[in-house]
C-alpha cells in the first residue's frame, strides 16, 4: 500500500485486503507497518500489541521460530497477523530494518502486506518497494491524494526495472471517507489512465461507516458491499502478484 498523502485510506486498505485474503486462506498473512515513524496499523486493528515493529526490528537475530515472530504480531479475527507500532516512541525504520523483516515474515507467511509511510525517499519506503511484489494505490477522491498517487508512479519508474514493473501493474482504491469530495468519478479515472493505470485496474470501495469511524477495523463489521469491493481488489492483487512474480523469475 502507497501513497505519501496522509489520510489517503492505505492503513484501511491494508487491513481489509489483508484480512479478506487472510479470511480466505485461513491465515498466513501478515499485515505489517513499515513508515518511518510509528504509524496508525495497531491503533487501526484488533487487539492492543506487547510488542511492535520497533521491538522485532532490534530482535531480529534471536527471532527464529513462527511462534517467536508471533510474540510481535496481534492475531485478527480474520486470521491475518498485524506487526505495528505499540503506543510508545519507537526509533524510525530504516532499509535493512524493514528487508531483515521481511525476511523472516516470508519463511513464516504465505503473504505479506506493506503499510507503508508517506516519504518515497526513505530507505524504509525503499525497501518495501524492493521487496514488494504487486502495487496498491489507495487514494481519495481529492485532488492532492491524486497527485501524490501519480507522483510515486512517476518516483517508480525513475528506479529501473522492478520499480516500472510495480507502476506499470499497479492497482488503484478509491475510497470514500464521507468528507466532500473535490474531483468527479471521471476526473480520477483519466489522470490515472493518463499515467498508464487501465480502467480494469482502478477499483471503487463505497463509503462505509464502520472505516469512517477511524477506530479499530474488524472484517466481519464492514457492510456486505464494502467487503466486496475489497475481496475484488484482492483477487486482482493476486493475479497481478503472481504475474508480476512469473515475469522475474522468467
Amino acid at each position: 500500500m502507497a501513497n505519501k498523502k496522509g489520510t489517503a485510506g492505505k492503513t484501511p486498505t491494508a487491513i481489509c485486503l489483508g484480512g479478506v485474503l487472510a479470511s480466505i486462506r485461513g491465515g498466513s498473512v501478515a499485515i505489517v507497518e513499515a513508515s518511518d515513524d510509528r504509524g496508525q496499523l495497531a491503533y487501526r486493528s484488533e487487539g492492543d500489541p506487547a510488542l511492535g515493529i520497533g521491538e522485532l526490528v532490534s530482535a531480529l537475530s534471536g527471532v527464529a521460530t513462527q511462534s517467536q515472530l508471533r510474540g510481535y504480531s496481534v492475531t485478527q479475527r480474520s486470521f491475518a497477523s498485524v506487526i505495528g507500532s505499540t503506543a510508545h516512541w519507537r526509533a524510525p525504520l530504516d532499509g535493512d530494518g524493514v528487508r531483515g523483516v521481511a525476511k523472516i515474515i516470508d519463511e513464516h507467511f504465505t503473504l505479506r502486506v506493506w503499510d507503508t509511510g508517506n516519504q518515497y525517499s526513505s530507505g524504509a519506503f525503499v525497501a518495501a518497494v524492493e521487496t514488494a511484489d504487486v502495487l496498491v494505490i489507495p487514494t481519495m477522491n481529492s485532488a492532492d491524494s491524486i497527485l501524490d498517487g501519480l507522483e510515486l508512479l512517476d518516483f517508480l519508474r525513475a528506479r529501473g526495472a522492478h520499480g516500472r514493473m510495480l507502476a506499470e501493474s499497479a492497482i488503484v482504491v478509491r475510497l470514500s471517507d464521507g468528507r466532500p469530495e473535490s474531483v468527479k468519478d471521471s476526473r480520477v479515472l483519466g489522470s490515472f489512465n493518463q499515467a498508464g493505470v487501465p480502467t480494469e485496474h482502478i477499483y471503487s470501495v463505497p463509503f462505509d461507516a464502520h472505516i469512517a469511524e477511524r477506530g479499530p477495523i474488524t472484517l466481519e463489521n464492514l457492510a456486505p458491499a464494502t467487503r466486496a469491493a475489497f475481496t475484488a481488489v484482492a483477487a486482482a492483487a493476486i493475479r497481478q502478484a503472481n504475474r508480476n512474480v512469473h515475469q522475474k523469475e522468467n
